[in-house]
């Protein structure tokens, strides 16, 4: 595995010290071709920094050929549009410690537990179960479904963002997108 302690050899200045280097250090074996290789495919993902002008000016001229009008970019994105609400880094750092507690095995089991007497209570009043779902064709019980589904999405895009605060990430924004034109909720984890 190429660790920290092994990134000093890029130091060397030329492909022979580091391929001598690499053959006397490690049980690898890798030649000129192997490195030329990795080199090329280290520069055509953008991985190695870019000191020299030439370079410099060659990632501005990809960079600018990247740019698209705003009717290209519309074409090439009305199937997702971000319309960010919220910056919730702040907030999820602050309540990270409380929502932990919430993932341990003893309120999970308890979880489990309640789920399964609701399934059971349900199971021994089937037919009363299932005459209340006459109520959701209702106006009110289409506000009470739509308040819930809301809730819902919100606790699940706030489970994505915790997860992804949990292992380091930053969450930069939360807010609606417009999935062919159909708003769904969304959180931006691209950090992770």
């Amino acid at each position: 595995m190429w660790g920290r302690e092994n990134a000093y050899r890029w130091k060397l200045g030329s492909a022979s010290k580091l391929l001598a280097a690499i053959a006397t250090e490690t049980t690898l074996e890798t030649g000129f071709d192997e490195l030329t290789a990795l080199v090329q495919f280290l520069t055509r993902s953008g991985l190695l920094r870019a000191d020299q002008p030439a370079a410099a000016q060659a990632l501005l001229a990809e960079s600018a050929a990247m740019k698209l009008s705003w009717l290209r970019w519309l074409l090439h994105h009305y199937l997702f549009v971000r319309i960010p609400i919220v910056r919730p880094d702040a907030f999820l750092t602050a309540t990270l410690y409380a929502v932990r507690r919430l993932v341990q095995s003893g309120v999970i089991s308890l979880i489990i537990l309640l789920g399964g007497v609701g399934v059971l209570l349900a199971l021994r009043q089937w037919d009363a179960f299932l005459y209340t779902f006459h109520h959701f064709f209702s106006p009110e019980g289409m506000l009470a479904f739509a308040i819930a589904l809301s809730l819902v999405k919100v606790a699940h895009e706030l489970g994505h963002a915790y997860t992804a605060k949990y292992f380091g990430c930053r969450i930069p924004t939360m807010g609606i997108a417009l999935l062919v034109m159909c708003p769904v909720l969304y959180t931006d984890v691209s950090d992770s």
